[in-house]
């Protein structure tokens, strides 16, 4: 498995962040959820500071720090990717709020379309 990159910004500016990995975002989410400071290894932020998390295509890509990623980088990039990253986040989540984590990869449209065939009267 690939090591998932995330961006925690800071700040408005395009280079207001820190890149943290997969093994901190627990760290991070709850810094934000609590306000209180967080340390990575990149340095330390107050988790009031903190205005996202987001994965860091670039560091992933391999696009240099300040590059623009383009529609035809998130084509390559893919929804498949995009849902691991957006599963790994709510599965953070789920265990900091006490709740059991995500068993599966379905995205959301997948699994609407799941729980309507099994409440189908058909």
């Amino acid at each position: 498995m690939d090591t998932k990159y995330f961006k925690v910004k800071i700040g408005f500016g395009n280079d207001d962040f820190i890149t943290i990995d997969e093994t901190e975002l627990k760290t991070a989410v709850k810094a934000q959820i609590t306000g209180q400071i967080a340390i990575f290894k990149e340095g330390t932020i107050a988790g009031n500071n903190i205005i996202s998390i987001t994965p860091n295509w670039n560091k992933v890509m391999g696009f240099n720090r300040d590059y623009q990623l383009t529609g035809e980088d998130y084509k390559y990039i893919g929804n498949e990717r995009v849902n691991e990253y957006r599963n790994c986040l709510e599965n953070i989540t789920n265990e900091i709020k006490g709740l059991p984590p995500r068993k599966d990869n379905l995205t959301l449209g997948e699994g609407s379309k799941k729980l309507a065939k099994k409440m189908s009267l058909n």
